[in-house]
């Protein structure tokens, strides 16, 4: 959902009833919170944005209506029906393997590690390039010169 630019509340309380594929618009008017209290347990509770500009009508953009398309095809190939009612909703666009709403929570900590993971292996590639950079440059600039900042090698070229 990030061709969207919904928050993580806003995209995991999306339901199909939000979503209207014939005028190309997805209508955001609620979120899922998720609430860990010691007393009461854990639950799923809908909230309303926090203002009125918070209710709005997203276009939907080619990726995302294939994204969704894709969505609800794997659904239905897996017989994968939400049974979970929150706030008098149970049509959840994003499930997880029992058929529940994903929990925004579950999703962030998924987001960081994909990032975590990313960057680790962008650093790794940058510390590889690094140690092998070779200067190129025209001998008649370097002339004397055995070195330049940033290169591990310098050669007339």
């Amino acid at each position: 959902m990030l061709g969207t630019g919904c928050r993580i509340s806003e995209t995991v309380g999306l339901c199909w009833s939000d979503i209207d594929f014939e005028s190309g618009f997805i209508t955001i008017q609620h979120n899922l919170v998720y609430h860990d209290h010691e007393v009461g347990g854990c639950y799923f509770t809908m909230s309303t944005p926090k203002t009125a500009a918070g209710k709005r009508a997203i276009p939907i953009l080619p990726e995302v209506r294939k994204a969704l398309e894709q969505e609800r095809a794997n659904q239905q190939e897996l017989e994968l029906v939400c049974e979970y009612e929150i706030d008098g909703i149970s049509d959840f666009v994003f499930l997880n393997r029992f058929g529940q709403p994903q929990n925004p929570q579950t999703v962030n900590r998924a987001i960081k590690r994909i990032s975590v993971a990313y960057n680790e292996a962008e650093l790794e590639k940058a510390e590889k390039e690094k140690a092998g950079t070779e200067c190129r440059l025209s001998p008649a600039i370097i002339s004397g010169t055995r070195s330049a900042p940033g290169c591990a090698k310098m050669r007339p070229t």
